[in-house]
């Protein structure tokens, strides 16, 4: 997994999203939203993900709601779509969904 800041707010992240690299991308995402009250996390560039990954997306949405900031994601991959079906999670529910 790669983690590519592109601009202030918007986080890209590419390659897989694991267990393993659970951790390196909550520190990531956390940090970039304690610095904007808006954070747009493109999912594109994700070829597969397994189940903590969903748990972490959750969880920093819950994050993102307590402390009054904004969470979304852009244009989530066909791997991260096909998880979210296989897991019976609702990507729409986890968090407002931006296309672009």
């Amino acid at each position: 997994m790669e983690i590519l800041r592109q601009d202030e707010g918007v986080v890209r992240a590419q390659g897989g999203l694991h267990i393993s690299e659970a951790e390196e991308l909550r520190v990531a995402l956390i940090g970039a939203l304690a610095a904007t009250p808006s954070l747009l996390l493109d999912l594109s560039g994700i070829d597969s993900c397994d189940t903590a990954s969903f748990q972490l997306l959750c969880s920093l949405q819950k994050s993102a709601e307590r402390d009054g900031k904004e969470f979304r994601i852009s244009a989530p991959s066909a791997a991260i779509r096909e998880a979210s079906a296989i897991l019976g999670l609702s990507l729409e529910g986890l968090t407002r969904i931006s296309k672009s």
